[in-house]
């Protein structure tokens, strides 16, 4: 009975088989099924996920979003895992038709659409009148030109009376006058007349008070130097007072100050 193993039946040379080797064989095997699946589930993911044929897609149009739905990032992750610049070289397989360049401006496209939709702030001025987003024409909407050129936009107001005219139609009524009473005019009148009045006498009152005060002290001032006189006078004899009167009358010629006349300044040879 041959009790030798097949391989050395058929003049075979033994191989050695490791377990490592049978490792790694096992281990490329399941990588060689598992990348194809993967692949083929990302490409089911995203085969709803399609890039807008038109020229000048909106951040709705790439993210697949209707105008009024609610905002879920869902479908932006799956995008910008698909665009992302770090994924090009995976790209190969499933975009091989599209440049990294081409790839590199839809991520960014992508990513700013998620900035406007996802700050309801941003998405509000988006909706009325296209800011933030590059590609649409500022203030050129639908929903801008629809407001502009209705029949109640405040845009079509020129004058005052234009305006008077919106605010009714607006508010529902239109503004009336306010208008006093006959007896309230009245009694507002006399009170205003009645203060005036006061007020004129008082200023009246103190101008006169003023006015007596200032001729007192100048009376004052007169009498006081007719009496320093007649007492300087008193004094002299006659011809001390013809002396004085002719120096009072020719004081510019003589030299004199009038308040020292005994003081003559010194004649110039």
């Amino acid at each position: 009975m041959n009790l030798r193993p097949p391989f050395l039946r058929h003049g075979l040379s033994k191989t050695v088989i490791s377990p490592a080797s049978v490792h790694f064989q096992r281990t490329d095997l399941i990588c060689a099924q598992a990348i194809p699946r993967r692949h083929i589930h990302q490409e089911h993911q995203n085969q709803h996920l399609d890039w807008p044929l038109h020229k000048n897609p909106t951040p709705y149009d790439i993210l697949h979003l209707s105008p009024g739905a609610p905002y879920s990032k869902h479908n932006f992750y799956k995008l910008a895992k698909l665009y992302h610049p770090d994924r090009h070289h995976c790209l190969a397989t499933t975009h091989s038709h599209l440049s990294p360049a081409v790839c590199v401006e839809r991520y960014r496209l992508v990513v700013l659409a998620n900035d406007i939709l996802s700050n309801p702030s941003k998405r509000n001025a988006y909706d009325l009148y296209g800011a933030g987003w590059h590609l649409s024409k500022p203030m050129t909407n639908a929903m801008y030109r629809e407001w502009r050129s209705g029949q109640h936009s405040p845009a079509r107001n020129a004058t005052w009376e234009d305006w008077e005219q919106w605010h009714d139609k607006r508010n529902g009524k239109k503004q009336e006058p306010v208008y006093m009473s006959h007896g309230s005019f009245a009694a507002l009148l006399a009170f205003a007349i009645s203060i005036g009045i006061v007020g004129q006498a008082n200023r009246a009152g103190k101008m006169a008070s003023n006015r007596s005060q200032l001729m007192q002290e100048k009376q004052g001032k007169i009498v006081g130097d007719l009496e320093k006189r007649t007492a300087s006078s008193a004094a002299m004899g006659r011809e001390e007072r013809v002396a004085s009167f002719i120096r009072d009358r020719e004081n510019a010629l003589w030299g004199f100050t009038p308040e020292k006349w005994e003081a003559p300044r010194p004649a110039s040879k």
